[in-house]
This record gives structure tokens, sequence and C-alpha cells, in this order.
């Protein structure tokens, strides 16, 4: 199984919840998303809440995440 946080199962389930029960996420099915500042506090938990519905939901939505500090976008992909 693939966790989007896998260091904290508690923001991993909340993420998981947020996805079961929030319709709206469907509006992004298909689509190719940019989020900057992908290695933030708030950048992070947008990119990993939008992996996680892709993964749950089945889509095919595109996540590009942007940062300005390369090398921390590299460890964080890694993660």
């Amino acid at each position: 199984m693939i966790l989007e946080s896998p260091k904290n199962s508690v923001i991993q389930e909340d993420i998981e919840e947020l996805v079961n029960q929030f319709p709206h996420f469907k509006k992004f099915n298909d689509q190719t998303i940019l989020v900057t500042g992908s290695t933030g506090l708030i950048g992070s938990q947008i990119v990993k809440t939008l992996a996680c519905f892709n993964r749950l939901k089945h889509t095919h939505m595109t996540i590009i995440a942007h940062a300005r500090n390369e090398k921390k976008q590299l460890i964080y992909l890694v993660i």
C-alpha cells in the first residue's frame, strides 16, 4: 500500500477521511494540478491530499509539485 504520509499515521488517516468525505474532489478528475510551494507546510499537505485522492478514487489526475529548493523537493519526493 502506498501511503502519502508514511511517517505519521494520524495525518494519513485524516487525509484519507477528507478524501472520502469531500465530494468536490471529483472536479479534479482528468485534470493537471500545479501546486507551488510544494515543500512547505501547506503545499506539502495539498500534494499529499491530491495524491491520496488520485490513489483512492482511481482518477487520472496529474500533480505537478513545484518548489524553489530543488534539493529539498527531491528529498520530499523520495519520502
